[in-house]
């Protein structure tokens, strides 16, 4: 895989790669990963005005509050982390590069949203404010397929942008 600023290949990129070639996802494209592009998250996008606030030492944290009670919601990056599960993201487009930061900003804002945390979490609606969440996310990799794509109903020439970003979960009560 190429790498963004000449960056080595990193444990969050070899977890996506490895899942790929052991045939340990679904619906993903199984050729062409070795072009894809690596992109830190932190550097490249967390700079939208809604991080940059309250962006710390690679860490986010939030504190979501409702009727219920109260969870602590901490992201950290780290591309080195032992990995659990990785959340995707694919759009197709005409190449117009808005729509493939609009799939990165999708995937980044998952864990605020509780959107993303692996099945065997056992989490629920019900249950969620009983506990603390911790993710730490990886580098972004972004698998780019050209040619001919049904786009909004017409075969045209573009691309299909497939977003991945690998993530280990922890959750603790509190």
């Amino acid at each position: 895989m190429k790498s963004e600023g000449g960056v080595s290949m990193n444990k969050s990129v070899e977890f996506v790669k490895n899942r790929i070639i052991n045939g340990l996802t679904n619906e993903m494209p199984t050729d062409g990963w070795t072009n894809a592009e690596i992109v830190n998250p932190i550097k490249q996008y967390m700079r939208i005005p809604e991080f940059t606030n309250v962006l710390k030492d690679n860490k986010i944290t939030v504190i979501i509050k409702c009727d219920q009670g109260e969870s602590k919601i901490i992201v950290k990056y780290n591309p080195d982390s032992e990995f659990d599960y990785f959340t995707t993201k694919s759009t197709t487009h005409d190449g117009t590069t808005l729509f493939t930061f609009e799939a990165i900003n999708e995937i980044l804002f998952r864990p605020f949203q509780f959107a993303t945390m692996p099945k065997s979490s056992g989490i629920n609606q019900s249950n969620f404010t009983e506990y603390d969440y911790e993710y730490i996310i990886g580098d972004i990799i972004i698998h780019r397929e050209f040619g001919r794509k049904n786009i909004n109903g017409h075969n045209w020439y573009g691309e299909t942008d497939t977003i991945v970003m690998p993530i280990k979960f922890k959750c603790v009560h509190h």
